[in-house]
């Protein structure tokens, strides 16, 4: 049933739950608390994996994974189109620098994003525009200014303040849908930490544009018609040691191209890193890189590769596709296959589980697989490996980083403080605020797209892994 007319997201990129919290606790954030959570609700939400920015905004406006896209990290390589063709534009991606307006291109036609269902929407610093006016992509020009400008001083904090400005234009137009980033919270944590007094800061801040943005609605005649939602794309730990990954695989003979190195000659493997806390990792089939290389023969033919990994101490979980469709997940000590049949998700463990899960059952459905696993390191892995080997641009092997550490040692400048991307807990965790009453149960990021297009009054045709949580109607909302 229709109760908004408009609706806007307020994306704090690389935003914790728990730092939210806290603050919410002390009184730090008044007008989140008055104008979202007090007549709606507030949760903890699973976002997507890669848990990294571009990739996991895809479940928050198609309503599907990053791998169900076909966009299954920050970097990738497409080992099938470079065998066709060796020149290929499509053969690889870095959406850090001159290709990342290619991330909407590369974007599955028949995955419709919130844009191309509302057409009378606003943009604000958000690289996933495609379906949207351009003359309402208020950045479209901006954007590379002020990103080349902050990348060479750090004050983040004046794109927030930008976006502040940008809303209060949008909102004069009255639109049906606007997105507004504030990334100044991501990037201070990259330069500093999750918790320092400059992130933390930064926090404030957006409260306070919130609390003006509301204001704005109010002088409109639109605030009781307009949907808010707060929420975020990824969390972020504090990073104290980089894995040179392209040192270790030169060292056993796997010379690896990256980026920016993408040229680098008579290479046997490919590295993408996504976040600098997953990687996706590429190994040549013979003389090219063919088709994707399963479990079973990286076992018979890459035995010391698997085994180096697993024992690397900057590593938590090493994830390859196997010949019947499922993931094998590889720790030291256990493995696990994960599959999935009609809807049903098969989980087997040898040895110690490398989740540490406890007592999992052995059949889930998609929602039981998030219930059991959403208070575990792990939140929702099972789900999330299967969506990610879905893309045939992922890699054979897929990596996700032990807390503290990333894969990323060249090429970061300045050098990262903290990090993101891998499945642990404080990566996938995001904070929900939303002004109206939701369901009581765990929630993913995916369910906010058809959650939208329910509160206000559209048909969702769209094939797509998110739920809604908007209550059943029965007269009232409680």
């Amino acid at each position: 049933m229709k109760q908004f007319e408009h609706c806007i997201i307020f994306l704090i990129d690389g935003a914790r739950p728990d730092v939210m919290e806290k603050m919410m606790k002390r009184g730090d954030l008044p007008n989140i608390q008055r104008y979202l959570l007090e007549p709606g609700s507030y949760t903890k939400a699973v976002t997507a994996f890669p848990s990294t920015t571009g990739p996991a905004y895809i479940p928050i406006l198609t309503g599907c994974y990053p791998g169900t896209a076909d966009v299954p990290g920050i970097r990738w390589f497409d080992k099938e189109e470079s065998s066709r063709k060796r020149l290929s534009l499509r053969r690889q991606r870095s959406y850090m620098g001159v290709e990342a307006p290619l991330f909407n291109s590369d974007l599955r036609k028949d995955k419709l994003t919130l844009f191309e269902i509302f057409k009378n929407s606003i943009n604000i610093f958000n690289p996933l525009t495609r379906g949207i006016n351009s003359t309402n992509n208020l950045t479209r020009f901006s954007k590379t200014l002020y990103y080349l400008f902050v990348h060479l001083t750090s004050a983040w904090q004046i794109v927030d303040w930008a976006t502040h400005r940008y809303l209060f234009k949008a909102i004069r137009k009255k639109p049906e849908f606007i997105f507004a980033l504030f990334p100044a919270v991501d990037c201070l944590s990259h330069f500093t930490h999750p918790f320092s007094k400059t992130v933390l800061e930064a926090y404030l801040k957006v409260d306070e544009f919130i609390g003006k943005t509301v204001q704005q609605l109010k002088r409109k005649g639109i605030l009781d018609q307009t949907l808010l939602i707060l929420t975020s794309d990824h969390g972020l730990t504090p990073t104290h040691t980089h894995l040179d990954l392209i040192d270790f695989l030169d060292k056993r003979d796997y010379r690896a191209f990256h980026h920016p190195r993408i040229t680098r000659r008579q290479t046997k493997a490919a590295v993408m890193v996504s976040g600098n806390s997953m990687a996706h990792i590429y190994l040549k089939n013979g003389q090219g890189w063919g088709k994707r290389i399963y479990f079973e023969e990286l076992e018979k033919n890459h035995t010391r590769l698997l085994s180096d990994l697993i024992d690397l101490p900057q590593v938590a979980l090493v994830a390859c596709a196997d010949e019947d469709g499922g993931v094998c997940v590889l720790r030291n000590g256990g493995k696990a296959r994960i599959r999935e049949r009609d809807g049903n998700i098969y989980y087997s463990v040898e040895g110690e589980d490398p989740f540490g899960y406890k007592g999992l059952p052995r059949i889930l459905d998609h929602t039981t697989s998030l219930e059991h696993t959403f208070d575990s390191d792990y939140p929702d892995a099972l789900v999330q490996l299967i969506q990610i080997f879905k893309s045939r641009r992922s890699g054979d092997i897929i990596l996700s980083a032990q807390k503290g550490f990333d894969l990323r040692a060249r090429f970061e400048w300045p050098e990262h403080k903290a990090s993101h991307g891998s499945l642990h807990r404080e990566h996938m965790l995001v904070p929900l605020f939303i002004n109206t009453k939701i369901e009581t149960r765990k929630i993913r990021t995916a369910d906010i797209f058809p959650s939208i297009l329910e509160l206000l009054g559209r048909e969702n045709n769209n094939e797509i892994d998110g739920k809604s949580f908007v209550p059943a109607y029965n007269g009232t909302f409680s």
